[in-house]
């Protein structure tokens, strides 16, 4: 059990070791004025990762707050593909 939120933590640790320096580049766009604080999103996806490490029906209650913020990501991204 502990291994299903061990395991896209350290894909999530990871991809941002990889991608810290482009973090420089998305500072410089333009956002948005509904962007959250750059630091809001790891805590996001941390307790996102963490909501669904047990596979019961109530459990799948918990996606729709990970189906609300992709959403609201894929929204932000338009926006910033937009403005830029």
């Amino acid at each position: 059990m502990i291994t299903c939120i061990a395991i896209p933590l350290a894909v999530g640790a990871l991809s941002s070791l990889l991608t810290k320096n482009s973090m420089e580049n998305f500072a410089m766009l333009q956002k948005p004025t509904f962007a959250p604080p750059g630091f809001l999103f790891p805590v996001v996806w941390t307790i996102l990762y963490v909501l669904f490490y047990q596979i019961l029906k109530p459990a799948g209650y918990l996606m729709i707050p990970y189906l609300l913020w992709v959403t609201f990501a894929g929204y932000l991204n338009l926006g910033i593909c937009l403005l830029n």
